[in-house]
């Protein structure tokens, strides 16, 4: 059965664990804040790419210019400006491709308007970064006396520009694909959290699936069987088709406080409702739940049979 999340599903999460209550409830006043607790976590990891990859490229470049003797290349100091420049001016950009993401993410909003915030996203993220980069480039040159420096080709700037656009392209879209990843994976983990707060406090399944919730009673689930990235949950009714783990189901239901084990690669289900086992003659098992349905068990998870379920 269908359902949605309202105060009382949040006040039964406050009964287990208080001091989370005042938490959720700002959560959900102010849906982007989980993003940029995220986002910043992904900034740190971001930047400490970029800066290893920088580190990487200045110290290719000098092996190579001393197995050269340097003839006709730039010197390694002229390189270590210029790809450090670059690469500041890129991650201070982090924090302003999160913010577009927030107004614009593919999934949450129309195709159009993502469409048309990112390609002036991606055109303000260039020029920002060409000028930023330029500047910096010419106040470090002055600073060590190196002379003056010329970013662009004054006879041809749109080229220098197209030129400078294209590699920035790339950049954002990976800027963009890491923190849009990184906001999907902590949305699983809150998800999974909130679904397990919900199944100790009230031995019920919150399930996930075709935009509805199920609500199951943990006890009347009688098998899980894994499908892909989904896994099919088999109780009262027909099954429901929820994508999720089986890892991730078989906890759950333990913490529903039902007595859930693995049998097979594919298949949880609840030991409560195993009414035989019938060995195969290979070592195998097949179970047979009080449903009649009939589960395969492998050598290698019979011990759990007999085991103490895990809590």
């Amino acid at each position: 059965m269908a359902a949605e999340w309202d105060e009382n599903d949040a006040k039964s999460l406050w009964r287990l664990r208080p001091e989370r209550y005042g938490d959720l409830m700002e959560m959900r006043s102010d849906p982007n804040r989980e993003d940029r607790h995220t986002d910043r976590v992904t900034f740190l990891w971001l930047t400490g790419f970029m800066l290893l990859s920088l580190v990487i490229r200045i110290l290719s470049y000098s092996t190579e210019f001393e197995r050269t003797d340097g003839v006709g290349m730039v010197p390694v100091g002229h390189v270590v400006i210029f790809e450090t420049s670059s690469t500041l001016v890129l991650i201070a950009l982090i924090p302003m491709v999160a913010a577009l993401l927030s107004r614009a993410s593919p999934g949450q909003h129309g195709t159009t308007r993502v469409a048309l915030v990112h390609v002036a996203g991606v055109t303000a993220y260039s020029l920002i970064h060409v000028l930023c980069m330029a500047a910096l480039r010419k106040l470090s040159f002055a600073a060590f006396g190196l002379g003056q420096y010329d970013f662009m080709d004054a006879s041809a700037p749109l080229r220098e520009f197209i030129y400078e656009y294209r590699k920035d392209i790339f950049s954002y879209l990976l800027t963009a694909m890491f923190l849009l990843m990184s906001r999907q994976l902590a949305e699983q983990r809150r998800e999974l959290a909130t679904i397990r707060q919900e199944a100790r406090s009230t031995q019920r399944l919150a399930l996930k699936s075709g935009g509805q919730t199920h609500w199951i009673d943990g006890q009347s689930v009688r098998y899980v069987k894994a499908a892909g990235n989904y896994v099919e949950v088999h109780a009262a009714g027909a099954p429901v088709l929820a994508r999720t783990t089986l890892n991730a189901i078989e906890q759950t239901l333990r913490d529903a406080g039902v007595g859930a084990v693995r049998l097979h690669r594919s298949y949880v289900v609840n030991r409560a409702l195993i009414r035989r086992t019938v060995p195969n003659g290979e070592g195998d098992l097949q179970v047979e739940l009080d449903c009649g349905a009939v589960i395969p068990c492998s050598r290698r998870y019979r011990e759990q049979l007999d085991a103490p379920v895990a809590a």
